[in-house]
């Protein structure tokens, strides 16, 4: 210890003291190394992280989640649409490998549904989803022949995200 007593001249409860205030820094120093690494992850350049495809954006919006306040709602209503999108082309995939593959719809009233999704309907960033979107999504998706397209999925150009 700096300009004090060393630690074979302290007493009892000093002693005690000292290496409870020792542990703290030890536990700080832990903390700070981690919230250093986060920081610099959080400050690289996206593009130099790696390949594409290989989950860089999705590591930051992780990190984002986790460690920031989230997305903001602005955030939130651009990407509504993308989203919105992104689930129609993957049901659209999924059911003409249906067809190619010649599997039949477990129940047979999803087909309803189906013709929803082909119609191909779209939205804007601030318009909410259409109502019949919602129904088809969950029937569809719980569907027995749905499900086994889905599992051949490596058969056809099915996005790994949905398998």
């Amino acid at each position: 210890m700096c300009f004090g007593k060393s630690k074979n001249q302290l007493g009892g409860d000093e002693l005690a003291k000292s290496q409870e205030i020792d542990k703290m820094i030890r536990n700080d120093q832990r903390k700070l190394s981690k919230e250093i690494k986060l920081l610099l992850l959080a400050n690289v350049e996206v593009r130099r992280l790696g390949a594409g495809e290989s989950g860089k954006s999705t590591v930051l919006k992780q990190m984002k989640l986790l460690y920031a306040e989230g997305f903001p709602a602005s955030e939130r209503e651009e990407w509504r649409a993308t989203i919105f999108s992104n689930l129609i082309n993957a049901f659209k995939v999924i059911l003409d490998a249906m067809e190619e593959y010649g599997i039949d719809f477990g129940n047979p009233a999803n087909g309803e549904y189906a013709g929803i999704i082909l119609a191909e309907p779209e939205i804007g960033p601030k318009q909410l989803l259409p109502r019949e979107c919602l129904p088809a999504f969950k029937a569809l998706w719980k569907d027995a022949g749905i499900v086994k397209t889905i599992e051949r999925g490596n058969e056809y150009a099915l996005h790994d995200n949905l398998t």
